[in-house]
């Protein structure tokens, strides 16, 4: 319980962050709907939807049923955290075919992938005699059936889930067909969909993008279960070490840093097929489901095993990168933010400028001692055990200032100042 209260609260911060630093302002906000901006906002931070999301498309408009089933297919892979390009659930995008290997598509009148997904999936049925009838606007309990249908497809005991029926509160409730009264009252329930009015559900009106969007993320908040609750029901063909077999076998990977831990399999690798075509990242496997991968910037190609660092809870890796800033990624959110710089201390002589500076949180410190030469060059150094908050009474120099002695909780060090060495020597 510990490690999915862990996981929202980051992805609340995160959400915070994000509402700061990026989204007022917005280049989408002018195309969405007053009431739907905030909703979506938080869409974007959860990584639910791309910044991108409305360039092509009038938020306002009704949707169709071929891209309610996009927009279904999209909202699985997030709470699965696999691509729907790759393999299990790109099997299911394709269309089937016979022992001859003719295809057979789902429908007659179109052969498209997002469609055979959401058929595969239970989320989409046809108008009947084969026909999906792509082009058409969905109607309002038409997109709580699909909403309703896509939770079912992932869930792992949606039987234990579904509330009774009650429809009670909408006095259109008799226009609402027969086989869509579980998912209205099961949406409404949620506080996934809302009514046209605080009596009326209007099951006959057509759904907008921003509607069917904002849904989703409702449903991802509000329904007892899902990546944020820790509970998402896997693929066949899924496992851990299939995926983490599947990534080490692409053509040319390579990778600098593996770690195991009960919840994740972590690593720094990916293909490198030539200079201008490396793809290395963060990979992080899920023990319950799904893997991501974690952007750090300038992390260098070739990084060595000692540039990460797992905390003691194996929630957060921190790992350095060329210029030696720090990144902390979380594991559970798949993010990553900067280490933030803290003070320095310095101290002058005829040859050196001795900097105590660096980056440093609530659990690590990576603050380092910088020689930086009259001359223009700079070493970096680092003294185990210093701590964050140096008192100057800890540092002393020789009387040449060719030495500077450090002193620790346990140990002391000498630096030697010309040739950027550490040593540890006897404390006093």
């Amino acid at each position: 319980m510990k490690k999915y209260t862990k996981l929202i609260s980051a992805v609340l911060a995160a959400g915070l962050l994000a509402g700061i630093l990026v989204f007022p302002g917005a280049a989408w906000e002018d195309k969405v709907s007053p009431w739907a901006v905030e909703e979506l906002r938080e869409a974007v931070a959860l990584g639910l939807k791309n910044e991108n999301f409305c360039d092509h498309i009038n938020s306002r408009d009704d949707i169709d049923r071929l891209h309610f089933a996009r927009e279904a297919g999209e909202f699985i892979s997030c709470q699965m955290q696999l691509f729907l390009w790759s393999s299990p659930l790109y099997e299911y995008t394709q269309t089937k075919q016979d022992e001859n290997g003719e295809y057979i598509p789902y429908f007659k009148d179109i052969d498209h992938p997002d469609v055979n997904f959401a058929y595969a999936y239970g989320i989409v049925q046809g108008r009947g005699d084969g026909i999906f009838d792509p082009d058409a606007p969905i109607t309002r309990e038409e997109a709580a059936v699909m909403l309703y249908n896509t939770y079912l497809a992932y869930a792992n005991h949606p039987e234990e889930d579904i509330p009774e029926l009650n429809l009670e509160q909408f006095a259109d409730r008799d226009e609402i067909s027969p086989w869509a009264r579980q998912a209205v009252s099961t949406m409404a329930a949620w506080n996934v969909m809302a009514g046209m009015s605080e009596t009326e559900f209007g099951p006959k009106s057509h759904y907008t993008y921003e509607q069917c969007w904002v849904t989703f993320l409702r449903l991802y908040k509000n329904a007892p279960e899902g990546r944020l609750k820790g509970s998402v029901k896997m693929p066949d063909g899924w496992d851990q070490a299939a995926a983490l077999a599947e990534l080490r076998g692409r053509y040319r990977h390579v990778e600098e840093y593996y770690a195991e831990t009960e919840n994740y399999i972590v690593l720094f690798g990916g293909q490198c097929i030539d200079i201008r075509s490396d793809f290395r990242t963060i990979w992080v496997i899920y023990q319950n489901g799904g893997r991501e991968t974690v952007y750090v910037p300038e992390l260098i190609y070739y990084a060595t095993p000692e540039r990460f660092l797992l905390d003691e809870e194996h929630d957060t890796l921190y790992c350095t990168n060329k210029n030696s800033v720090v990144y902390k990624v979380d594991l559970m959110a798949a993010t990553a933010e900067v280490v933030e710089p803290v003070g320095e201390r310095e101290w002058e002589t005829e040859e050196y400028t001795v900097r105590y500076t660096g980056q440093s949180d609530e659990h690590y410190n990576f603050k380092c001692i910088w020689l930086e030469y009259k001359t223009g060059s700079r070493i970096k150094t680092v003294v185990p055990g210093l701590k964050y908050d140096i008192a100057s009474e800890e540092l002393s120099f020789d009387a040449e200032h060719k030495i500077l002695y450090c002193t620790t909780d346990s140990c002391a060090y000498k630096v030697d100042l010309d040739a950027g060495t550490v040593e540890m020597i006897e404390a006093e």
